[in-house]
């Protein structure tokens, strides 16, 4: 059976504590920002990392290796009828892009100044997880 699935995630830069998110409009003073993703149609055997991978490729221009995409969480989205997965992969530098769609935007932020950003409820929901996992994994060391 084929389902509908939703893949998405976001950069975090170890050594200045931001984090990437991506703005698919063209209006500035409407523009909302979220994690990197999309909807895909789940065929058997396709691993929602490839689809994160493959749209990662498709947005940013960016090779990624399923080895640095690591799964935050995931779920049903009973709205939406779709199963989320929700990943984030790990920098040393913050990545410079180049040649993005002129509608789109990237831009690194710092936590503290991503929550102040127009995000969706869902996109909130996932950068609570996150940076609860985040919390966790630098007080023991695990990034």
């Amino acid at each position: 059976m084929n389902k509908r699935s939703y893949s998405s995630g976001l950069f975090y830069c170890t050594s200045t504590k931001r984090i990437l998110l991506y703005s698919p409009g063209k209006n500035p003073s409407a523009r909302s920002w979220r994690f990197i993703g999309s909807s895909y149609k789940n065929k058997k055997g396709q691993q929602p990392v490839n689809a994160l991978r493959s749209e990662i490729y498709k947005k940013l221009g960016l090779e990624s290796t399923t080895s640095s995409i690591r799964k935050l969480y995931d779920y049903a989205n009973a709205k939406t009828k779709k199963h989320n997965y929700v990943f984030f992969i790990t920098t040393s530098k913050e990545i410079k892009f180049k040649n993005l769609s002129s509608k789109s935007m990237v831009s690194w932020f710092s936590l503290k100044k991503a929550w102040k950003l127009n995000l969706s409820k869902q996109t909130r929901k996932d950068l609570f997880f996150f940076q609860k996992k985040l919390i966790a994994a630098e007080k023991f060391n695990f990034l």
